[in-house]
């Protein structure tokens, strides 16, 4: 089947969602294989996938969610589509990670933020709601 790039839009013409396929499976080794952008361009959501669809990063974690300003704003850690929550197991995972390691667009560009959250239960009084495709997504 091979590799191909699927592609949506915002109404304004900017892109909105990104997807990378590989043999028919979201899936683009070493890089995240969705992407989706606000309505300005600027980058909102990131998911990594293994060969069989699952959420899965082995240096970092696999969903990332970006505020409005740049900051991120929420990560999930998965290896083979199964949520890491133990602190060992991700400390291990990001001790992976490169000083070069900048798989996602613009990652250099966009500061890390102090205040995001590993905890796999979001707490009751931040204000959350679905994002575009089955994401919790902490609103600014």
């Amino acid at each position: 089947m091979g590799f191909e790039v699927k592609k949506t839009y915002h109404k304004n013409g900017n892109i909105e969602c990104m997807e990378y396929i590989t043999d028919g499976v979201r899936y683009c080794k070493d890089a995240p294989a969705e992407l989706w952008y606000y309505e300005n361009g600027q980058l909102e959501e990131v998911y990594y996938y293994n060969k069989k669809g699952r959420w899965h990063r082995e240096d970092g974690p696999a969903i990332m969610f970006y505020n409005r300003k740049g900051d991120r704003a929420y990560i999930k850690y998965y290896l083979n589509g199964e949520e890491i929550t133990d602190m060992l197991q991700i400390m291990t995972i990001e001790g992976l990670r490169t000083e070069n390691d900048s798989n996602i667009p613009n990652d250099s560009n966009i500061p890390d933020n102090p205040s995001i959250s590993n905890d796999p239960d979001i707490p009751n009084d931040q204000n959350v709601r679905i994002g575009k495709n089955r994401k919790i997504i902490i609103l600014d």
